[in-house]
């Protein structure tokens, strides 16, 4: 899949497939996750750029830095995914005290995950999740632009109108353009 979207241009999501297959334990998607994430300029892409980086070079501090910039970036998923590694390699390389300082911050992160779902409960998202510009694109996409379309007509690259359709989907609890409906927004499905 990472391949695919790569053969697309669509890099957002070639990240994403990236980093589950890192995850996952798939240490042969950390270069290309790095790569890929290398050339993106969005926050997610320096996030997992760092990410990668710290698997690379086996490297717990710069594994904690990309945790904290997930932090702040409200990525708690992979903050407490990159601590975890942080944490293992500390293990591995026998510095049990600085292992044990870094499980006590992991264990405040993961705290953060309780509650938090990759879906909404009611199969719906809610509208008001979304950012305004992200209202505008998924108001276009219902209008059957394309993202071409709506690029052009926003002024912003196709690719930053696929990240923001990612977050839309992801809000909503969708998997294609197709799923998303009036009702999404908030409208009367006419």
């Amino acid at each position: 899949m990472a391949d695919e979207a790569a053969e697309r241009g669509i890099i957002s999501v070639q990240m994403v497939v990236l980093e589950l297959a890192v995850r996952m334990g798939d240490t042969t998607a950390v270069r290309p996750l790095y790569d890929a994430a290398a050339v993106n300029q969005s926050v997610l892409g320096g996030i997992l750029s760092h990410l990668a980086w710290g698997v690379l070079a086996k490297d717990p501090a710069r594994l904690r830095s990309a945790s904290d910039d997930a932090v702040a970036a409200r990525y708690f998923l992979i903050a407490a995914d990159s601590l975890a590694l942080a944490v293992s390699l500390l293990e591995a390389q026998g510095s049990g005290q600085r292992a044990r300082q870094f499980r006590a911050v992991l264990s405040e992160r993961v705290s953060r995950l309780e509650g938090i779902t990759l879906y909404p409960q009611d199969g719906c998202g809610n509208v008001a999740d979304l950012t305004q510009r992200e209202r505008v694109i998924a108001t276009l996409i219902l209008e059957g632009h394309s993202n071409k379309d709506a690029a052009e007509i926003l002024s912003i690259s196709v690719r930053t109108v696929e990240g923001h359709l990612y977050r839309i989907f992801a809000k909503l609890g969708i998997s294609h353009r197709e799923d998303l409906t009036p009702l999404h927004l908030g409208m009367r499905d006419e």
